[in-house]
């Protein structure tokens, strides 16, 4: 199985073992080392419903110490490098706060649960959609993948990532409600959103990391040599690993290099270097990059706005007014 839907599963379907224990990929005593004080991962519904007082203090017990992780690993990674948010990019530091929020939420629909019953059919829907999606991901990447010259395993390769991505954004606006038919309650919906978004961003984690390893072997892929769809597949990756911005800045010097050869697409070249400006909290150049405030949609700060549309003809990209959704309801 390829890496990156094993990787998928890993984070999607250990969350079974944290709160069942029958993942196919953890074990039981990892989850009972992660918890602690003897507790296995099939005693949190059981500790909660079933425990009376003393369960129920367990569980505030376990909620409050993954809290305490989570800010203490968020000092160390400030005390470390200066910053205050933990990016993907930094495995030691997102995966231990990863295997918290996931304990949290389930946590959290522990005690919105009226019962054991509707905690594990909550608990249980959210999962099966998880997994479906992700198989549903691996399923059209390797149809992109199968569509492509075997003798390009890079492109082969870069399409079933990209299709991957585009598979998860698609499902970003998808609900709990949306997978088995019936309303569900707020919080099973947002245990379910707060799955999906570790889920999501494990995706763009491991993309961002195989494109690095790959452009530093291979280089960008220039559209005279594997295509214009490698390119642009390329980029998406890229454009979507905000986590990772000294990689998107050497993408973009690789971009900008191919363009000054007559290569590649300046309207992607003018929403990465937006997007590269807007994390670093700069004004951007293009107008690429929009935000919805007060119910209409804005666009964030950007340098010389009287001089916007010339630079945006430089890159390929249409007249502000004429090619977005500015000033629309949001």
């Amino acid at each position: 199985m390829n890496k990156i839907i094993t990787l998928s599963l890993i984070l999607l379907l250990s969350l079974t073992d944290i709160a069942l224990a029958h993942s196919v990929v953890a074990s039981e005593s990892s989850a009972t080392g992660y918890l602690g004080s003897g507790n296995s991962a099939a005693d949190l519904p059981q500790l909660w419903f079933d425990g009376g007082a003393d369960g129920q203090e367990e569980i505030e017990r376990l909620k409050a110490l993954a809290q305490e992780r989570i800010s203490d690993n968020e000092r160390r990674f400030a005390e470390r490098t200066g910053q205050k948010r933990i990016p993907l990019s930094a495995p030691e530091y997102a995966d231990e706060s990863a295997n918290d929020l996931r304990l949290l939420a389930q946590l959290d629909l522990l005690q919105a649960s009226s019962d054991k019953g509707q905690y594990d059919y909550w608990y249980q829907n959210g999962i099966k959609r998880l997994e479906k999606l992700a198989k549903l991901a691996h399923t059209r990447g390797e149809a992109a993948r199968a569509a492509q010259d075997p003798s390009q395993p890079y492109v082969a390769e870069l399409f079933y990532r990209a299709e991957i991505d585009q598979t998860w954004r698609d499902a970003s606006d998808g609900t709990l409600k949306d997978h088995i038919g019936v309303a569900v309650s707020p919080e099973a919906e947002a245990f379910y959103k707060r799955l999906f978004w570790l889920g999501f961003g494990q995706v763009d984690l491991d993309n961002a990391r195989w494109l690095e390893q790959t452009i530093a072997e291979y280089g960008f892929p220039a559209p005279s040599a594997f295509g214009m769809d490698a390119y642009t597949a390329a980029w998406t990756i890229t454009q979507h690993a905000s986590h990772a911005p000294d990689f998107q800045s050497d993408v973009l010097r690789r971009m900008k290099a191919l363009y000054s050869n007559g290569e590649g697409d300046g309207r992607y070249i003018a929403l990465l270097e937006d997007r590269l400006a807007l994390v670093a909290g700069k004004p951007q150049s293009f107008g690429t990059q929009m935000t919805c405030q007060d119910g209409k949609i804005r666009l964030y700060d950007t340098n010389d706005p009287e001089d916007l549309d010339e630079r945006r003809a430089a890159m390929g990209l249409k007249p502000l007014l004429e090619s977005t959704l500015l000033g629309k309801v949001c």
